[in-house]
């Protein structure tokens, strides 16, 4: 991984691919060895969960979180399906497999 800074990101769908208005974003850093598997354990699920959360509640006090995306800054993957992921068939030793998104 070369990136030194990652994060997770609510939004809105639309007719795009992740172009949506953001709803709730975050960001955490990506620690020098850091493999994907112990990023995700300790960083971006916890996020994913703590964004979904947020606007959940933020949602049932009446408000709604909507934010347009800069188009500028947006960024997206060319791998749009865990199954075209590099090393796919090595995540199903984890217990958290990518089967349980089928």
């Amino acid at each position: 991984m070369r990136d030194q800074v990652t994060g997770g990101t609510a939004y809105w769908l639309d007719d795009g691919a992740d172009t949506g208005d953001i709803a709730a974003q975050d960001w955490c850093w990506v620690k020098p060895g850091d493999t994907a598997e112990a990023l995700w354990r300790r960083e971006l699920a916890p996020m994913g969960l703590r964004l979904l959360s947020g606007v959940l509640t933020r949602l049932d006090a009446g408000e709604v979180p909507r934010t347009p995306q800069d188009p500028d800054m947006a960024t997206w993957s060319l791998l749009t399906w865990p199954s075209d992921w590099p090393g796919a068939g090595e995540l199903n030793s984890c217990p958290e497999s990518i089967d349980a998104l089928s």
